[in-house]
């Protein structure tokens, strides 16, 4: 009796050796009939192929944090921030790479200076003589706040007509002289 191989069905794909960058997997069969006499070699039992082709992903490797820098702004609210080299950047849907960090700094309030309006002009002297006064006065357009630069005075008093009035002709002292 010449019996011929006989070669039953391919069992599924086994599991890929490796979950990226080109893997192996192979599936067998089995022999239901064992040739004798002469009858044709059994074929192939056993497949390879190639799975998983795609690369792998690479994470990003970065160096060792700089110090940081120095903050945006005085007051009100800045950034500061530090960086690092990166040593190997991200491929394939790898982890990214964060050079740069950022936090806030100098986040108190800024100071805020009074500002006023110039001096007005100055009022008429209170006095025609023996010593009087005048004064001017100025607005407040900004009041201070955080601790900013104060206001100063809103109003200003300076002497005037401070000779004696002995000296100084007066119309009433101008009738005087007629005895009224």
């Amino acid at each position: 009796i010449n019996a011929e191989y006989m070669g039953g069905h391919w069992s599924a794909w086994s599991q890929c050796t490796k979950k990226c960058g080109g893997g192996k997997q192979s599936r067998f069969r089995d022999t239901l009939v064992v040739p004798k006499n002469g009858g044709l070699k059994c074929g192939v039992r056993k497949q390879k192929r190639a799975c998983n082709k795609q690369p792998c992903p690479v994470d990003c490797v970065e160096g060792k944090w700089k110090k940081w820098g120095k903050c945006s702004k005085k007051c009100g609210g800045g950034l500061k921030e530090r960086k690092r080299p990166i040593i190997t950047p991200a491929a394939h849907g790898g982890r990214p790479c964060q050079p740069t960090e950022r936090i806030p700094c100098h986040v108190q309030k800024c100071p805020i200076d009074c500002k006023m309006s110039k001096w007005g002009k100055w009022t008429k002297c209170s006095k025609d003589c023996g010593g009087g006064y005048k004064e001017r006065a100025r607005n407040i357009l900004v009041k201070e706040a955080n601790d900013g630069e104060p206001c100063g005075n809103t109003t200003e008093v300076q002497e005037c007509n401070a000779f004696p009035c002995n000296n100084f002709p007066h119309p009433q002292n101008h009738f005087m002289h007629w005895g009224v």
